[in-house]
């Protein structure tokens, strides 16, 4: 009986204990230098990224922010973010056999596009406090109001919106410096004009008419309009490289968001080792369209132009900081978590079950 009474009690604290499972984190950190300059140091570099949580995400169901180091929670980066990225795409094919010549063809791509992502992966373009200060006193003289009326650049009616689109091309009312200089340089950024401000103008209509059907027929992805606040005061230039550890097979399609502001300092997060999702979702589509290059020539083409806009980008807004590669280890780790409730129940109605079978 005694014996019974300690294989009970054993049974008992076992399956009312704690138990062992694995979840992938972002462990280790290294950073390598590879341009010096003024500004952040590898140290401050290291505590700068650890002082946030590295949250993990698939990239394939993430939207992309732009490198701007203005935003204040975790990115996945690169210049000028998705709507950068499809301008570049369009660009390509169209000067490769697609010749997209209105806008109303690029609205088409464009929700074509949005409509092959995941069903609930956001849209994303940035502007800054500064354009959108411009574009409000805009919104105000379209529609004939004084100057202390509240108005939204989000919300623009319909009979205006093409008159604000306008102004939106202005290069003060874009607040995305990669953008901005994509209109400014389009020859050595390699898209024409017309493709970068087309895709400008057709995210803003996304923006005001997504959930107008009559409009816009798109699925559950919603835009992912973002206004960062004050000025550049980025201290480097951060390219992240995101490493899965062997035998972390549970973490292999996963990467960490990096947070570039804080309250010590900002940096422009670039994800330079995963961009080529966002690239194989664009090639995906428009490699599959009418008149189209093979895909693997629209990777070849897609990642030397941007490479070519990496490099003009970052030597315009961050001439003279320093460059760092910082590569993040993500693995598989064991975790304790609580047991669930009732199956912990259910574990001890079943223990007592098999030990009064053992007691017969």
């Amino acid at each position: 009986m005694q014996k019974a009474l300690l294989l009970l009690s054993l049974l008992i604290s076992l399956s009312l204990g704690r138990i062992i499972g694995t979840e992938c984190r972002a462990t280790t950190l290294t950073v390598e230098t590879l341009r010096n300059g003024t500004g952040s140091n590898q140290a401050e570099i290291i505590t700068h990224i650890r002082n946030a949580e590295l949250k993990l995400v698939d990239p394939r169901n993430n939207y992309w922010s732009c490198v701007d180091g203005r935003s204040d929670f975790g990115v996945l980066g690169t210049p000028g973010g998705d709507i950068a990225e499809f301008a570049t795409a369009i660009s390509i094919y169209s000067e490769n056999g697609g010749n997209v010549t209105t806008e109303e063809e690029v609205m088409f791509h464009f929700v074509s596009f949005i409509e092959s992502l995941p069903i609930t992966r956001p849209f994303y373009l940035h502007t800054d406090s500064h354009a959108v200060e411009y574009l409000v006193e805009v919104l105000r003289e379209l529609l004939h109001l004084p100057n202390t009326t509240e108005v939204d650049i989000e919300d623009v009616p319909s009979y205006k919106q093409d008159e604000f689109k306008v102004a939106a091309l202005e290069s003060k009312s874009i607040g995305c410096g990669h953008l901005r200089l994509l209109t400014v340089y389009p020859a050595d950024y390699q898209v024409p004009f017309n493709y970068t401000a087309w895709s400008i103008r057709v995210f803003y209509d996304f923006l005001w008419n997504h959930a107008n059907y009559t409009r816009l027929v798109v699925h559950k992805s919603d835009p992912r309009f973002v206004v960062n606040l004050g000025d550049h005061e980025e201290r480097a230039v951060v390219n992240i490289i995101s490493n899965i550890r062997a035998g972390s097979p549970k973490c292999a399609n996963l990467i960490p968001l990096v947070v570039p502001k804080n309250i010590h300092d900002s940096l422009f997060i670039n994800h330079i080792s995963h961009v080529s999702v966002l690239r194989d979702q664009l090639i995906s589509y428009f490699s599959k369209q009418p008149r189209s290059i093979p895909a693997n020539e629209f990777r070849r083409r897609f990642d030397e132009i941007g490479a070519i806009q990496l490099n003009l980008t970052v030597g315009y807004l961050a001439a003279g900081r320093p460059i760092f590669a910082v590569t993040i280890n993500v693995e598989e780790v064991n975790v304790e978590v609580p047991d669930n409730s009732a199956a912990k129940f259910g574990s001890v109605l079943y223990l007592l079950l098999l030990l009064a079978l053992y007691l017969r």
